[in-house]
């Protein structure tokens, strides 16, 4: 599947390049996007966390934060292992109160099943999705959408 997907990708950039020859070279010099062709690493309930310690962080600073989570959970975050650490402990890695806050919300929600994490992909209205997740404190329109 992803040869297919990447030769269709060729196929809208020749487009592309045609269609304006300023993009050719630019076009030339770059490699195809990546995105929707290549295994997600993270869960869906990672990429979730993820987002909301980016939120309103330099890059560094987020990515930062985020190596310590991923170490405080000795290698991979998850709804279980988040539920047990303290705000305190939370707050020592640079989360702050309102990110711990919506973390450890998140988190229990995904342990007594209100949000349905593992099967979230199978839901295939958005609405319902944005729903869900909002419902939540913290998170708002913003982290659903990333």
């Amino acid at each position: 599947m992803a040869t297919h997907s990447a030769q269709k990708m060729r196929r809208i950039v020749a487009e592309v390049a045609q269609m304006d020859k300023k993009f050719a070279p630019l076009i030339d010099r770059r490699p195809l996007c990546t995105i929707g062709r290549t295994e997600r690493t993270e869960t869906h309930f990672e990429s979730l966390v993820s987002s909301v310690i980016s939120q309103q962080l330099a890059t560094k600073a987020a990515e930062t934060i985020h190596a310590r989570l991923v170490d405080l959970c000795k290698g991979s975050i998850n709804a279980k292992k988040l539920i047990k650490v303290d705000d305190l402990t939370l707050r020592e890695i640079g989360v702050s109160g309102a990110k711990a806050r919506t973390i450890k919300g998140l988190a229990t929600a995904v342990m007594d099943k209100s949000i349905p994490i593992d099967t979230i992909d199978e839901i295939h209205d958005d609405q319902e999705i944005y729903d869900k997740l909002t419902s939540l404190w913290g998170i708002g329109r913003w982290t659903v959408e990333m």
